[in-house]
């Protein structure tokens, strides 16, 4: 049974539940290509599982750090832009039905 030994202990465990597993879903013993055919699936959900996991908590990558000099100008330009676009829009004149 060198199959068995090839999935972890808790799928076969799920494999032989009389509920959930292969016993409710054959009338007589099952063969290898349906055991197989069980556990296969859930062991690649399995396997997927734990990539995901090691992949979140792997460390990250550091965020650049914040340039004071390069904000305070990013400040200004947004500043200026803002006032720029307040006077060309106060300056405008209503189009449309609500202009009337």
């Amino acid at each position: 049974m060198q199959m068995f030994a090839y999935y972890p202990e808790f799928l076969i465990a799920e494999a032989i539940d009389p509920v959930h597993g292969l016993p409710s879903e054959c009338e007589f013993l099952p063969t290898l290509a349906k055991v197989k055919a069980f556990l296969e699936p859930r062991y690649r959900r399995h396997v997927h599982m734990v990539e995901m996991k090691e992949r979140f908590d792997r460390a990250r990558i550091e965020a650049p750090k914040r340039n004071p000099e390069a904000d305070a100008r990013m400040v200004q330009r947004l500043k200026s832009l803002s006032a720029s676009l307040g006077s060309s829009l106060t300056d405008a004149k209503p189009k449309g039905p609500e202009a009337a």
